[in-house]
């Protein structure tokens, strides 16, 4: 989870902040941007991590999908985005994609949820990205659980 927070302060510091005007202009989001998507699969495989949750891909087309999950040697698993809020992927290493018992995602872009089996232990890792709309995320929230898979241990991010 620390890996990812210093991804998205990385990127903001990356990112340039005002126009010519002195106007501040919109950070990149998702991975609209190759900058952005090169930006943050290079820090990944440099940091060694074996699980990366990434919220707001901004991502919904499929062949956009293949072409990045090419780019990441391990396993990828996307919510995709639904018009242009959203979209969830979590990205597993080599070393770990031996370890996937089954996987599911919503419909809307908001989870991806999935079960990892490590020394006899399932472990259901969650990634999510709440609405920002106040109802919209209290319904969320509340039916939640129901994406969650079977296991010892949730892990939410």
């Amino acid at each position: 989870m620390d890996v990812t927070m210093d991804l998205k302060r990385k990127l903001a510091d990356a990112s340039p902040k005002h126009t010519k005007k002195g106007k501040k202009k919109p950070a990149h989001k998702g991975f609209v941007n190759p900058l952005t998507h090169n930006f943050l699969f290079d820090s990944i495989e440099s940091s060694n991590c074996d699980v990366c949750f990434v919220q707001e891909t901004l991502v919904s087309s499929e062949s956009t999908i293949k072409s990045l999950s090419c780019r990441w040697l391990g396993c990828s698993f996307w919510s995709p985005a639904s018009g242009r809020e959203g979209g969830v992927v979590t990205l597993i290493s080599l070393k770990c994609s031996d370890e996937i018992v089954s996987w599911k995602k919503d419909s809307h872009g908001c989870i991806v949820s999935i079960l990892i089996r490590n020394n006899d232990v399932d472990v259901n890792l969650v990634n999510i990205y709440p609405p920002t709309n106040v109802a919209e995320r209290k319904i969320f929230f509340h039916s939640l659980h129901k994406c969650f898979i079977p296991s010892a241990a949730i892990i939410i991010g």
